[in-house]
């Protein structure tokens, strides 16, 4: 990527991790060690992309609330069928809880469409908060709204 807005480079799945500082990602990335993370960061925000074999094959962005930075929303996420079940979804979880810590967050919220077992899942076993369920008039989408108050000193 030649983006002057840059952060990281990082050439390996394992670095991603090193991101996070739970033992347990680094271990869940082992899988993904052939992988290369790119992450950037500009005004609106942080996004991930993590490439296989030349071409996307899983990403996520976080972009601050405008008018109240405190605020973070989790979008875009993504992670390609082949990869799901392998932990990619946990990882990225801690990779989200890092980068809320970098931005001084105090809260993270997302929107998860009611049919995605698997992030329910993961959001429930990091104790988000599930809020309004609805939908979206546009798509006709149902979805629910998570909320997790971020505790710096899970992931600093």
């Amino acid at each position: 990527m030649k983006d002057a807005k840059l952060v990281d480079h990082l050439t390996t799945a394992k670095q991603l991790a090193a991101c996070a500082p739970h033992d347990v990602i680094a271990e869940v990335m082992k899988d993904f060690r052939s992988h290369c993370v790119n992450v950037t960061k500009d005004g609106t925000g942080v996004s991930v992309m993590v490439y296989g074999n030349d071409r996307p094959v899983a990403k996520f962005s976080l972009t601050p609330v405008r008018g109240n930075a405190s605020i973070l929303v989790f979008h875009d996420a993504e992670i390609e069928e082949k990869l799901r079940g392998k932990g990619l979804g946990t990882a990225f979880h801690a990779v989200r809880l890092e980068w809320a810590a970098r931005y001084k967050a105090s809260v993270v919220m997302c929107t998860v469409l009611d049919g995605n077992a698997a992030e329910h899942a993961i959001l429930r076993r990091f104790e988000w908060i599930a809020g309004a369920s609805t939908r979206n008039p546009q798509t006709g989408n149902h979805y629910t709204i998570y909320t997790r108050f971020v505790d710096y000193q899970d992931t600093v």
